[in-house]
């Protein structure tokens, strides 16, 4: 029996459209750039529409991290072919990050939150490898000085603090969840509490 705790593609949309603040006028927009990247291969081949498959979306799997990460790239305005380059070519890297920027997620932010840094890209459309790694946010300002003093590459960085935006998309889809799918409890009648005693022989007489 699986026991993972799994989503509905609704409310994986709604807690991203609360994660990144999308405007409610553009909320149908957004979801038709969701469903074109999953048509693209964004959760790989196994789940792209018309396969007859129904794509379980587990708190903190692969599916919802490559979801974040199309996000962040959106916000860099990265192309859908770009985004799709990138986790096609770098996802095996860019997993482990995410493993790594999950584990303090259900902590209050601190220095040891991971920072996803694109580092020396000259235009999105550039066909060079982008040199892709993290840190801790503690030690992003050692990071950057280092990047940016360095000639072999632009001096050029995008940071996310990968920790914080997986933290605002946990808490919105734990909201979903709550909202739409599972009743809080305080909500339930009390009678679903309730133990029944099973009926005596004489109580049914």
């Amino acid at each position: 029996m699986d026991n993972r705790l799994t989503f509905s593609f609704a409310s994986v949309v709604a807690a991203l459209n609360k994660c990144y603040s999308v405007p409610a006028p553009d909320q149908s927009r957004f979801l038709s750039r969701v469903v074109f990247l999953q048509r693209l291969g964004l959760f790989g081949e196994k789940y792209r529409p018309g396969k007859g498959k129904h794509l379980a979306y587990v708190y903190g799997g692969e599916p919802m991290h490559r979801l974040v990460l199309a996000c962040e790239l959106t916000g860099l305005a990265s192309s859908p072919q770009l985004i799709m380059q990138i986790i096609e070519k770098r996802w095996g890297h860019i997993s482990k990050i995410f493993k790594r920027a999950e584990a303090p997620v259900m902590l209050p932010a601190s220095s040891n939150d991971v920072v996803l840094l694109f580092v020396g890209p000259e235009l999105w459309f550039d066909r060079k490898p982008i040199d892709i790694r993290d840190c801790r946010l503690g030690d992003l300002a050692a990071t950057m000085t280092s990047i940016m003093q360095s000639d072999k590459q632009p001096a050029r960085v995008f940071a996310i603090n990968l920790t914080s935006q997986l933290r605002r998309f946990h808490t919105a889809l734990c909201d979903e969840w709550q909202k739409h799918e599972q009743p809080p409890i305080e909500l339930l009648p009390a009678e679903a509490f309730a133990v029944r005693k099973p009926k005596r022989a004489d109580d049914a007489a």
